[in-house]
């Protein structure tokens, strides 16, 4: 699973529209938004995940960010937030990806599809600009296209 090379098959399992399910989200540092919706799909070899939220106290946000699953680090589109980001399948549930900043890891996301295929569970763990440790789970449910 660690190279680009027949991730298709398990890619497309990840690909879709998901809705956060915020009553079943729990967070450590910040809160969980009050409404979020992913979108993960697969162009080549690269997966695009973009990510609209409206934030607990009502602002709305959107990112896009653009991952091959090989194992490699890749530079950021942002170098103020991250240096390079990774992305790896661990296995054919699970897709991890790290980005690093100055040769540490600020931010480590776990995207684990549950056994059903229409549930998935991001954990976020990594280091607040203090320095404090945090992890956040987010709990999400696949919608029709």
């Amino acid at each position: 699973m660690e190279t680009s090379k027949g991730y298709t098959e398990v890619s497309e399992r990840f690909c879709g529209r998901w809705s956060l399910r915020p009553e079943k989200s729990w967070y450590e540092f910040g809160a969980p938004a009050q409404r979020a919706e992913y979108r993960i799909k697969q162009e080549d070899e690269r997966l695009e995940i973009a990510i609209e939220w409206r934030s607990s106290d009502g602002q709305t946000f959107t990112m896009t960010n653009y991952f091959i699953p090989d194992g490699q680090e890749y530079p950021y589109h942002d170098p103020s937030i991250a240096d390079t980001v990774s992305a790896v399948f661990a296995n054919e549930r699970t897709l991890d990806t790290t980005s690093l900043k100055g040769g540490e890891v600020i931010l480590h996301a776990r995207r684990e599809l549950l056994e059903d295929g229409r549930s998935m569970i991001i954990t976020q763990t990594g280091k607040t600009a203090q320095g404090t440790a945090f992890s956040n789970i987010s709990f999400y449910e696949k919608q029709p296209e």
